[in-house]
Parts: C-alpha cells; structure tokens; sequence
C-alpha cells in the first residue's frame, strides 16, 4: 500500500508511524513517502522523516527567505506566488507515486487546502488526523456559537472584506505580490492566481475523511458544518507512543513526598517565540517564567523547553542574568523522557499540557490575560492559572505544598481528558488504518 503524508513538524511525523504501525497488524506493506514544507516552516518535519527512514520529498520555495509563511504579510504573498510552483510538484508526485492514501494532520493552510484538492482532483482518498482542541484554527469552530447576531456578523464579514479590496487598490497586497513575481515568472502568476484555494476553518477544506481524539472533538466538527458522516473517533495515533510509555514506567509524579530536602522540579514547554512571529506574546510568557524562576530561587529548578525551530541563540538578550537553577533545553531529549524526572508542568495551552496530564502530572496554564480565549485547561479544573511571574510561582508552591489541592487537580484532569481523548488506550493508530483500508478498499 503506497501511502503519501504531509508531516508539518515532528509530532505529525510520530502520528503517521502509528498508522503505518497499524496498518501493518492488519496485514499490509506499505510505501511511505513524505511531502515536507520545511523551508517554508522549519519545524523538522524533513529531518525527522529522513531519521525515521521515510523518503521524503521537500517542497521548494523560488527565494532565498527562510521567513515562516505566517511571519509576516511578505511571506504569506510570497507563499501565494509560489501557489502554483508547490502545486504543480505535488501533483508530478501524485502522478508519478501513485498513492493509494494521502494523510495530513492540518488542513487550514494554503498549501494544505491544496493538497487536498490536488488529491480530489486524482482521486486520491485523504484522511485529515485533526488536531484538535488545541490547534489554533480552533477558533474559527467556536465563532460560530458566539453570540453576535446573525446581522451584525455579517456586516463584520463585509467590512473585512471592503478593507481588504481598499487594500488591494491602494497598492498593498497587490503590490507585494506583483513585486515579487514581476522579476520571476510573471504569466504564470497571472493564471494561476485564480485558482488559488479557498482556504475554510478546519474539517471543511475536501479531506474524505477526518480522524478527531474524541466525541467532543468530533461534535465541534459537525456544529459548524463538517458532515457528521465524515467524521470518525479514532483517538490521537501519535498517544499511542504517549500510552505504551505510560504503561511500561511507574510515574511517580504525585507522590508529594518527594518534594522533601529537594528543589521543585518544573518544566516549562514553551510555546512559539519570534521565530513563530510571536515576538510580544511568547516572549511576553517566556519572560513570566524567568520571573517565577527568580522569585523561587534554589526552592525551583525550572527548565526551559523550547518549541522546535526555535533556539536560545536567537534570543540573545532574553538570558541575561539568568539564575544557576534555570535550564534551557532546545528539543533535543524525548519530551515523555522529560516528564519522568520533573514534578510540575507549565504550558500554555498545548499538547505537552495533555500528555503531561496523562502521565500523572499537575500542570500550570500560563495564560496571556484573564480574557484568554484558550482558557479550557483551567475552567474544566484541570489546571491551575498564571498570568505573570508572581502567579506562576504561587502557583508552583501551591501544587508542590497543597497534597488536597494538589489531587482535586489529578482527579479533575482525569475527566478532562476523558471528555476529549475518548480513546487513549494504544489503537488509535490501528482504528484510523481500519479506515484507510475502508476507503480505499484494499
């Protein structure tokens, strides 16, 4: 069975294998070959891919910008003149591989909604292993139930786009793009910039059938017009590892005493910084975090884990007068190998939060505002908050001194997880193979 995946970063690369792993109890061979954007995200998708022994295919981009595509408003035109270049390569891939599967975790991009429409276009079968709650177009699920009328929505919908065709005359995208592709290959952008792809909230972009973690997962999907019969529980594929960890060690993680004649051990997994374009915001927390490390002095060791792609060398003046007990790790040691040796996690609002939650694990939502948007972790009782330095390191000593706190905390993050990982119990991989093999009737 040839099967063709779109890995955005490393994570993504670990759900793939857990479906190849499935499909293998199940009887089948299969081809792997992986479709990379790596010079447009730098998230080590390629690498990874390589590492695991899956040839990989790299997406070009036509300048020498390393620029993330959602950086600035240069990049993303950048990526529109390259629409076609990408597009035309991934379907000599189609063509010449001949898929009988095509999987992606993420559809709400450019070059994603893309893809899909290439493999409609070839009658290619696509499974979109959705990453919800927590990937950012999550959002867009919930616009719908807010709770503007109907009217006064729409006219917010005309507003943007009159300001965005003023735009348009007055030079500003138009501009940018004409600029970059005038020097390139200027007839080919003028054909193609119509077909550029409507690019829709998450689920609706023509996957033909989308995994999600769990019943509430999939009830978010269908509220906003994803057709319920396209949609299937599966469970995360790449938990499956998260589990089979969790089996074999004994985590100690909530047994209190051990906090006893010691440092608190924490981890903090840190979100996008600059390299993200999040330069105010996931510096602004980062920042929180040194607060918290000084103000607890030798009662903490905070390490410092940052996201892939990112690296302390960028951030030069960030880690001045940093204290001995605070340690900065650049995503080189398994996350899950990670978690075994520290007693509290901070997050803000990601994954690493939910699998340190499944390893035993009290975790702490560092969040921008009280008016956050990403505030579930903590509503649903399964987190304690933290706006700012001062509150992260209460925080800390609250979790590390309070054993009742502590465990309603446990307990709470028990039915959290419940509620949207229905299915953590080391098959997700095997039931999203299941469906493969359903649609292309292998």
């Amino acid at each position: 069975m040839r099967v063709l995946i779109h890995p955005a970063n490393i994570p993504h690369v670990d759900n793939y294998l857990e479906v190849v792993r499935g499909l293998a109890t199940l009887g089948q061979q299969t081809d792997v070959r992986a479709v990379t954007l790596e010079k447009w995200y730098s998230l080590g998708a390629l690498p990874e891919s390589q590492r695991c022994g899956i040839q990989a295919y790299e997406m070009p981009r036509p300048t020498g910008s390393r620029v993330p595509i959602w950086r600035t408003k240069d990049s993303y035109a950048e990526a529109i003149g390259a629409y076609s270049l990408i597009e035309q390569q991934f379907e000599e891939i189609l063509l010449s591989f001949r898929p009988h599967l095509f999987l992606i975790c993420g559809d709400d991009g450019l070059f994603e909604a893309g893809f899909l429409r290439s493999c409609r276009r070839f009658r290619v079968p696509s499974i979109l292993i959705a990453e919800m709650p927590f990937a950012p177009s999550d959002a867009v699920v919930e616009s719908k139930s807010s709770g503007e009328p109907l009217l006064w929505r729409s006219l917010k919908g005309v507003r943007r786009v009159c300001s965005f065709l003023r735009r348009m005359q007055t030079g500003g995208l138009k501009s940018q793009m004409h600029r970059f592709y005038s020097a390139r290959r200027p007839t080919e952008f003028a054909s193609h910039q119509g077909r550029l792809p409507q690019v829709r909230p998450i689920g609706l972009n023509g996957a033909t059938a989308i995994a999600v973690a769990g019943p509430k997962s999939a009830e978010r999907l269908v509220a906003h017009g994803v057709p319920r019969s396209i949609v299937r529980v599966t469970g995360w594929p790449r938990f499956d590892r998260l589990y089979r960890f969790v089996q074999l060690r004994v985590n100690e993680a909530t047994n209190r005493s051990r906090f006893v004649g010691r440092p608190i051990e924490v981890l903090y997994a840190s979100g996008g910084l600059a390299h993200f374009g999040q330069d105010s915001a996931g510096l602004k927390l980062l920042k929180h975090v040194l607060d918290a490390a000084r103000i607890l002095g030798d009662r903490a060791r905070i390490g410092i884990r940052l996201k892939p792609g990112e690296q302390a060398r960028y951030y030069p003046g960030i880690w001045s007068n940093v204290i001995d007990s605070l340690h900065i790790f650049e995503n080189t040691e398994d996350l899950y190998q990670q978690f075994t040796r520290v007693d509290i996690v901070i997050g803000n609002n990601s994954t690493a939060e939910a699998e340190a939650m499944m390893m035993g694990l009290p975790v702490i939502n560092l969040m921008q505002s009280e008016s956050d948007d990403w505030k579930e972790f903590v509503s649903s009782g399964s987190a304690l908050p933290a706006f700012n330095g001062a509150d992260l390191a209460d925080s800390i000593l609250i979790l590390a001194n309070d054993v009742e706190i502590c465990d309603r905390l446990l307990e709470s993050q028990k039915q959290y997880l419940f509620s949207w990982f229905y299915h953590f119990d080391g098959y997700a991989g095997k039931r999203v193979a299941e469906l493969a093999l359903e649609l292309c009737r292998l």
